[in-house]
């Protein structure tokens, strides 16, 4: 296999790579392991396709020379023919698109994160407040039966008072004609 094929290759590999990540920012994690585990693997995809694009490295120097060959002007110094200047040119154009690609996907991957982000603390702010809302109506419903229960307790001890009020009233009428019968 000749190097340019090799070329060929790992930028057909790139663009696949890329186009996997495109449709796996298009899903939608079902919880929050889910969002960090699919942030994290795809950030590292991303970071490897990154580096294997960037100037400097080796795919990037062979596709420059590629290049350089292809566009030679001294007809004693052309090696490629217009064929090969074709293809050159389309790889070139190619690796060049899958480079733009990547600046797009991580602009999309870090918004999509941000808002992954903001809808897993949008739902901790939720959870939060329906906590909250429970804790108050626990409080509420705890403070109600307080209240029953006082309000009983005083009814309870009004009866008492009554009845103490009766008995006394009986044991006063009872000692009265007691009194009066004696006489």
């Amino acid at each position: 296999m000749t190097e340019f094929q090799k070329a060929s290759q790992a930028v057909q590999s790139i663009t696949t790579r890329l186009d996997a990540l495109s449709s796996r920012l298009a899903e939608d994690p079902a919880n929050e392991f889910e969002e960090q585990n699919a942030y994290f693997c795809m950030n590292t995809e991303l970071m490897d396709v990154e580096h294997i694009l960037s100037e400097g490295s080796s795919l990037s120097s062979k596709i420059h020379g590629f290049k350089e060959r292809a566009s030679e002007t001294d007809p004693n110094k052309q090696i490629y023919g217009p064929e090969m200047k074709d293809r050159v040119q389309r790889l070139a154009q190619d690796f060049a698109l899958q480079r733009d690609r990547t600046v797009d996907i991580r602009t999309v991957l870090e918004a999509v994160h941000v808002m992954w982000e903001g809808q897993r603390q949008q739902k901790e702010e939720e959870r939060r407040q329906r906590e909250a809302a429970e804790q108050a109506a626990t409080q509420a419903a705890f403070a109600e039966r307080q209240r029953k229960q006082a309000a009983e307790e005083a009814r309870l001890r009004e009866q008492q008072k009554k009845q103490e009020a009766l008995r006394k009233k009986q044991e006063e009428e009872r000692r009265r004609k007691a009194s009066e019968k004696k006489k």
